[in-house]
Parts: C-alpha cells; structure tokens; sequence
C-alpha cells in the first residue's frame, strides 16, 4: 500500500483522537515504528492490520471509521 493511505490514517488519528491513542493504535497493530513515510510503499496486510487495530482501539465500525477518514480529509485543516 502506498504510504500516503497509511500517513492518511496516521494523520486521522492523532488529529481527532490524540497522539496517546495513536501510541495505542501502533501497540495493538504490532508495528515496530510509530510513523509512516508517505513516499514509501508498506506491505497491505500493515494497512489492514492498522486499520482494524484503530477500529479496536476507538471502539467503531470500520465503515464508519473510513467515513470519518473521508470527511477529515476533505474537511480537516491539516488536509
């Protein structure tokens, strides 16, 4: 996966949720880094390992958490 999605994701969380359940996001997703590089390209499963770890640690539906992923980065002012 591209690692501007996964910068997405990254940039999703912390903004809305704080760096503290990014941290946690990072734990139960396994990873050994706690940031993306937009440039690079991450293996998928990472992506979808991230993914459902922050529907996980924000206790919502993965629908739910692209729609507010959208809506950030088409509304948020880091965007």
């Amino acid at each position: 996966m591209h690692g501007l999605i996964n910068c997405s994701m990254q940039g999703f969380v912390r903004d809305s949720y704080g760096q503290r359940i990014w941290d946690k996001v990072v734990d139960e997703a396994g990873l050994d880094f706690k940031n993306f590089e937009a440039m690079l390209h991450y293996p998928d499963e990472q992506t979808e390992m991230v993914l459902c770890a922050s529907c996980k640690v924000l206790g919502k539906q993965r629908d739910d958490l692209l729609g507010d992923l959208g809506l950030y980065l088409v509304s948020h002012e880091n965007t």
